[in-house]
């Protein structure tokens, strides 16, 4: 791809020549072809002396052709050092590795602290080039971000302060520009959703997109006193209820729930207040029970849902099924605390086979779990669990291995209340 042509490959502009076939690909608004054409390497960001630089920072490098004396074989490809010493040997050192084609590398680097950078080139015959001059720079400190329930009027709603909080968890920026290493995450108020708006609200400070011991912590302390609550359980209102008659109304499910944990009124009269309803076998059950649901065909879309409300009046915007809430997706990640929140209905606060490492639970509820609150499997290590509640589930904290003799874990728990069972370690995957 190395010139212009037409549309169809034909003489002309406006699309990048596919040599070696016919995918020829159109330029659209500014884009345009630049050909390399002898160019030195050059550091383009960030600037030399540059403060406030992100912490999730993009490293940016171009050109590099003059740097071959005999000619360069393309395509080049780059190489990224940086380091908090301008010698780049001390344990913080971070490297890219040979990147092909692009001059860019993303870093996860600490709050308030000067780092040093280069980059050097090689070509496709293996030629390698020097380093270029050391630049330095210096990250921006620790900040403090807000989210507050969707459907508010937060101000400008980008989470920088109380006061123009991200509107709802989906709305959080997690990386460059959003919440990044050695940031805090303050979720205010009850956040639950329903099942146009559900979603995994996926922290991104895990191995492949970090190497940084710098923790993220997802904090539900907030400025006016209102503890950060977080639902897994979707509020049922995608259809209108039907009054079936004896105080009961019925909806379809729309997406497959737990065969258990539903409820009424969250939020209702205060953040922390819900009501769990009773399971009956039976409509004529449900007709004779307040605060009672029957599932009539099972679990799944599309399946009946009955339900007796308390005070026996219309359901409407006042009753969560289990699952398509909210759940923060912590796969393959490192260095998270979750502290100061309630968890409730959320699934497991780990649920797959994914790496993950350095995860802490710190003075949490969670409760009203489908099989485990939290479940490790291979690869989950370093976990602390410190002075939480654990509470309405089959398993509290879940230890199960796919294979045997899989290589030891740490997890580590301290002032824990269980109100449930507790499975300590399952050998094999059942």
């Amino acid at each position: 791809m190395d010139g212009e042509v037409g549309a169809g490959g034909i003489s002309g502009t406006g699309y990048i020549r596919d040599s070696a076939g016919s995918n020829h690909l159109e330029m659209i608004g500014n884009a345009r072809l630049e050909l390399s054409s002898g160019e030195p390497l050059t550091m383009i960001y960030p600037d030399d002396g540059a403060s406030g630089v992100d912490k999730t920072v993009t490293l940016k490098a171009s050109g590099g052709d003059a740097s071959f004396s005999g000619g360069a074989t393309h395509p080049l490809s780059y190489f990224f050092q940086v380091d908090t010493v301008d010698s780049f040997d001390s344990d913080n050192l971070k490297e890219s590795g040979w990147l092909p084609h692009y001059g860019e590398y993303r870093a996860f680097l600490s709050p308030s602290t000067t780092y040093y950078w280069r980059v050097a080139v090689k070509d496709s015959g293996r030629t390698v080039t020097t380093f270029t001059p050391t630049r330095s720079f210096t990250t921006e400190g620790r900040t403090n971000w807000y989210v507050k329930p969707v459907g508010g009027n937060y101000g400008s709603e980008e989470g920088t302060d109380y006061d123009n909080a991200w509107d709802g968890l989906l709305e959080v920026v997690f990386g460059e520009t959003g919440v990044e290493s050695g940031d805090t995450l303050h979720v205010c108020v009850t956040n639950d959703g329903y099942i146009a708006s559900q979603g995994g609200i996926l922290v991104l400070n895990g191995r492949q997109y970090s190497d940084s011991t710098e923790r993220i912590t997802i904090d539900g302390n907030c400025p006016e006193g209102e503890p950060g609550i977080v639902w897994g359980a979707y509020r049922m209102y995608d259809e209108p209820w039907v009054y079936e008659g004896n105080n009961v109304y019925s909806i379809h499910l729309d997406g497959c729930s737990h065969p258990g944990n539903m409820f009424q009124d969250v939020g209702i009269p205060t953040n922390d207040d819900y009501i769990l309803l009773t399971p009956v076998s039976s409509i004529t059950k449900c007709e004779a029970t307040p605060g009672s649901y029957y599932l009539e065909e099972g679990q799944c879309r599309g399946n009946l849902f009955y339900v007796h409300t308390t005070d026996s009046s219309d359901p409407t915007g006042r009753i969560w099924a289990n699952r398509w809430g909210y759940n923060f997706r912590i796969f393959d990640n490192r260095y998270i605390t979750f502290k100061n929140l309630k968890l409730m209905a959320t699934g497991s606060g780990i649920r797959s086979s994914y790496p993950s490492e350095y995860i802490r639970w710190e003075n949490c509820e969670l409760k009203h779990g489908e099989h485990g609150l939290i479940d490790f499997w291979d690869g989950h290590h370093n976990m602390e669990i410190i002075n939480c509640e654990l509470a309405w589930a089959s398993n509290g904290i879940y230890l199960i291995s796919s294979t045997n003799n899989s290589p030891r874990r740490i997890i580590f728990v301290r002032g824990v209340v269980l109100d449930l069972y507790f499975i300590l370690l399952q050998d094999r995957n059942s």
